[in-house]
């Protein structure tokens, strides 16, 4: 989401599910909050922590069940607390037409996702928008 107040590109983050305010900007990630939300096991749009049941951590993946791998998938979007998973799948064009809400017991980061900015006169420039693999932790 836009904080009109802040002037920046930033989501803004009002946690605690209530507040929200302007335009969401779906697919536009901010790489730290990404990591932090990984790492740290909270939610990808409000920021609390994520929702946690004995089954694991709720995940939400745009796919069709039929085409997951258990053991083997990897993503680059942070988990979700269960109030947000349920606003995601009715304002995320990804999500409304396929999910799947994952429980995952164990994981580990695998990558970044973010932009990539080159040197140029005047200042960096942008190279492209992409997940990159890290091959140490974050």
């Amino acid at each position: 989401m836009l904080d009109p107040r802040a002037g920046t590109r930033l989501p803004a983050r009002k946690g605690k599910h209530g507040g929200r305010q302007g335009v969401p900007r779906f697919g536009a990630v901010h790489s730290l909050r990404q990591r932090l939300c990984m790492t740290e096991l909270r939610c990808q749009i409000c920021g609390v922590a994520a929702d946690r049941a004995s089954e694991g951590v709720l995940w939400l993946v745009d796919a069709d069940p039929w085409d997951l791998a258990p053991g083997g998938e990897t993503t680059a979007h942070p988990p979700v607390c269960r109030p947000c998973a349920h606003l995601s799948v009715r304002a995320c064009p990804h999500l409304r037409t396929r999910q799947v809400a994952l429980r995952v017991r164990t994981f580990r980061p695998a990558g970044v996702r973010g932009a990539l900015y080159a040197p140029a006169p005047g200042g960096p420039r942008l190279h492209a928008r992409r997940s990159r693999p890290t091959g140490r932790g974050w």
